[in-house]
C-alpha cells in the first residue's frame, strides 16, 4: 500500500508545484513507483513542471468522477521510468460542481495507493473543497504545508 503526500499552502506562489515535481522526480529516481497528481484546477502548472504540457489525456477529475479509468488517464514520463502523472482538468470549478462526492474522492485515493508507492497531490493555493476532501479522507499520509 502506497503513501499519499499532499503539498499545500494557503498562499499562492510559494513553491508547491516545484516541491511536488522535485519530490516526485527524487522518489522515482530512488526506484519508487511515483504518481504526481495536479490538483490545482485553477492554475494547472504541474504538467509544465514535469514536461507534460502538451498532454491530451483525461484529467484526475475524469478518473475521480468515473468518466475515465486510471490506466487511461495516467501518463508515463519519458525521462524517468518510475514517474507517472495525471493532469488537472481545464474547465472544472469544483466549488460549484458537486459531481464529485467525498466517497468518490476517497475511492480515487484508495485506488492510487494500491497502484503506486508514492502519490504526490499538488494542491491549489488556499482552502477549498478538494483540500477539505483530501484532509478528511483518512487516506493522506503526510501533509506538507509550504
Amino acid at each position: 500500500m502506497g503513501k499519499i503526500i499532499m503539498v499545500a499552502s494557503l498562499k499562492g506562489g510559494v513553491g508547491k508545484t516545484t516541491v511536488s515535481a522535485a519530490l516526485s522526480h527524487a522518489l522515482a529516481k530512488m526506484g519508487q513507483k511515483t504518481l504526481a497528481v495536479d490538483m490545482d484546477f485553477g492554475v494547472r502548472s504541474l504538467d509544465i513542471a514535469l514536461g507534460h504540457e502538451n498532454s491530451a489525456s483525461p484529467s484526475c477529475w475524469d478518473v475521480m468522477t468515473g468518466r475515465a479509468s486510471l490506466g487511461v488517464a495516467v501518463e508515463s514520463d519519458s525521462r524517468e521510468e518510475n514517474l507517472f502523472f495525471i493532469s488537472a482538468p481545464m474547465n472544472v470549478d469544483c466549488t460549484y460542481d458537486t459531481t464529485l462526492t467525498d466517497r468518490m474522492f476517497t475511492s480515487f485515493l484508495k485506488n492510487v495507493k494500491r497502484e503506486y508507492d508514492f502519490v504526490l497531490l499538488d494542491m491549489a493555493a488556499g482552502t477549498g473543497r478538494l483540500l477539505d476532501m483530501a484532509s478528511n479522507s483518512g487516506e493522506v499520509d503526510n501533509i506538507t504545508h509550504i
